[in-house]
């Protein structure tokens, strides 16, 4: 996932070792998210021998450099990826947050007027969440939404978004379903779900759930209508 380019400010090369002289290292990180490749950054280092050192000893010096490269833009590459987490995804649930769900749901509208399919949005609110969160505090209804999240997860398809935007908020993007009946089994079998009392550190939790339900029909853009 890594693109390594050398440029050198000398009319030097790598071979065995490094010769003497600076060297400018053109860093690249590809992201393994949108497979693109992040703004260069420039690590300078100077390499400077001494003349009674010995080619073997050249050699290590080159190698610990080249290893401190690859910990320094592997280093880069864990940040750049802990950044798009912290702002794509819920620090509590590690559901999609509001600004990812916006994000696939700009693909699924563009998708839907090329297919000429429809889409499906669930807003899904929890009953009587703040009844937990006053009576025990906010350490079990963070472990209730934790709990929901997981149910709600097992009960949908790998392919369909399930985010927390925020509270006892969810919503749910469904991309392919075969009718409208699909679409409220779905909401019934997440209704049952919720409604399972919980048991939270040996209190046992009875919520519910209310679901609305939002059916989008797009028209084809004109491009895509002199496609077809």
């Amino acid at each position: 996932d890594l693109h390594l380019s050398i440029r050198r400010q000398r009319q030097m090369c790598i071979r065995d070792s490094l010769d003497a002289g600076q060297y400018t290292f053109q860093v690249q990180v590809k992201s393994t998210v949108t497979g693109q490749y992040s703004k260069p950054a420039l690590l300078r280092i100077h390499v400077n021998y001494a003349p009674w050192l010995s080619p073997v000893a050249y050699t290590l010096y080159a190698a610990v450099i080249i290893v401190v490269i690859s910990i320094w833009v592997r280093f880069r590459q864990l940040r750049r990826r802990k950044l798009h987490v912290m702002a794509n995804y819920d620090h509590l649930t590690s559901l999609p947050n509001r600004a990812l769900l916006l994000n696939r749901l700009r693909q699924a509208i563009a998708s839907s007027r090329r297919s000429r399919t429809p889409i499906a949005l669930f807003f899904i609110d929890l009953d009587r969440f703040k009844q937990v969160n006053d009576s025990l505090g906010h350490e079990f209804g963070d472990l209730l939404l934790k709990e929901v999240s997981t149910l709600f997860t097992t009960s949908l398809r790998s392919e369909d978004t399930l985010a927390r935007i925020g509270g006892d908020e969810f919503v749910v993007l469904l991309e392919r379903f075969n009718s409208v009946n699909d679409l409220a089994h779905i909401a019934q079998k997440i209704i049952d779900i919720v409604q399972k009392p919980f048991t939270l550190h040996n209190n046992l939790v009875s919520v519910g759930a209310s679901i609305g339900i939002c059916l989008l029909y797009t028209s084809p853009s004109p491009r895509d209508r002199q496609k077809s």
